[in-house]
């Protein structure tokens, strides 16, 4: 299985027939590597959404603070 990618690795040739299967295979081994890293895709609304209550929750406790100094 290895000798096998490092094969396809070194025949790699970007011909405009084999763009697409290029671009797929790139994908595929790009995902690959992702899931041994143990990387998961994450939503860009829920990155937002997250940062947000981060800020209000340090807001909150910057309000309390200057209540009690």
């Amino acid at each position: 299985m290895q000798n096998d990618k490092v094969a396809k690795e070194l025949t790699y040739e970007d011909n405009s027939d084999d763009a697409q299967s290029n671009d797929e295979e790139e994908a595929r081994l790009t995902w690959e590597i992702g899931k041994m890293l143990g990387l998961k895709a994450a939503n860009e609304e829920q990155n937002y959404a997250r940062v947000a209550w981060l800020l209000l929750l340090v807001l909150y406790f910057c309000c309390i603070a200057k209540l009690f100094l």
